[in-house]
């Protein structure tokens, strides 16, 4: 037994000895490659004037379109080439023009939102942890020449049901540096108010939209931006008033995110926010998106749904999702 033991340490040091033949030493580690950074710009970034980082962004690049001016606010991200130094952050060329807000900063990209105060052209610039310039990119800070409502709202004098709230909504528009008029990026720069027998729902005015509410009679809708503003009359009518649903007998749609437009009416007016109360069948759903559309969803086939208006009138559709 001791003469077998014995037999098998000596076997266990030889393949010890040439296990530590084939093993490098610590100190050859020192001299191994570093993995390299990834780089981090996505496909279809805008480069910037050094094209070390990739800025994506409604606000950036070749097409990129301005700012509306006096407090919107945007989205922007930033990824930076496989050879650039990691993130320390962002800031703009000029305050005055347009600022930065905190975002999420990693080594290797940064998320941010930009505000806009003033109308002119700064560079958004990305630095490193010592304050360095890594790259740069021209964001554009536009006057909002019109205030563009939704085709729901542009009727002569839109109607919408006494005690709904109904989402009214604007788009500030303005030049880009081609001097062509485009929707201006950001929202936030729009404030509203209302007068006479319509009134604004207390609430967040982020999107540059706001909730409104009517009772019987007449009154206005105000919107403002820094440079310009929109004033649109409104009146209000009872569900009594109602006098006819107005859809398709049949409608063909998307099973996943489908929609479709019902319009009630009050004579020859529409009237916003009359939603339709939906009798639908299991597994088919309607809601609205808007004063006049609603968002579907069910499984794929024919089934035949009823809109009931606020007074009991009725609409009967044959419903086809694909």
């Amino acid at each position: 037994m001791r003469l077998a033991a014995l037999a098998n340490m000596r076997i266990l040091g030889c393949l010890l000895l040439v296990m530590s033949a084939c093993v490098p030493l610590g100190d050859d580690d020192e001299d191994e490659e570093p993995e390299p950074i990834q780089d981090s710009r996505n496909w279809g970034d805008a480069p910037g004037v050094r094209a070390i980082a990739g800025f994506r962004g409604d606000m950036v690049g070749d097409h990129g379109r301005p700012m509306a001016v006096g407090g919107a606010r945007a989205s922007v991200r930033v990824g930076i080439a496989a050879t650039a130094p990691n993130i320390g952050g962002l800031r703009s060329s000029d305050p005055s023009i347009f600022e930065v807000s905190t975002g999420a900063a990693f080594p290797r990209t940064v998320s941010t939102t930009l505000m806009s105060y003033h109308s002119g052209t700064a560079d958004l610039i990305l630095y490193d942890h010592t304050g360095a310039e890594i790259d740069r990119t021209p964001v554009t800070v536009a006057d909002s020449t019109t205030l563009a409502l939704d085709e729901e709202w542009t009727d002569a004098m839109p109607t919408i049901l006494a005690g709904s709230l109904v989402r009214f909504h604007v788009t500030p528009t303005g030049r880009d540096r081609a001097n062509h008029d485009v929707a201006l990026v950001g929202t936030g720069s729009v404030s509203f108010q209302a007068t006479g027998a319509i009134t604004q729902q207390p609430m967040s005015v982020g999107n540059d939209d706001t909730l409104v509410q009517g009772a019987l009679g007449d009154g206005t809708v105000i919107a403002s931006s820094l440079t310009t503003s929109l004033e649109v009359p409104v009146h209000s009518v009872a569900a009594t008033a109602l006098t006819a649903i107005d859809a398709p007998d049949a409608i063909t749609t998307y099973a996943i995110v489908g929609a479709l437009t019902v319009t009630i009416r009050a004579g020859t007016a529409r009237v916003l926010g009359a939603y339709c109360i939906w009798h639908t069948p299991p597994g088919v759903s309607i809601g609205s998106t808007s004063a006049l559309t609603y968002r579907v969803d069910g499984p794929v086939g024919t089934s035949v749904v009823t809109c009931v208006a606020p007074n009991g009138l009725t609409k009967t559709i044959t419903l086809t999702l694909h």
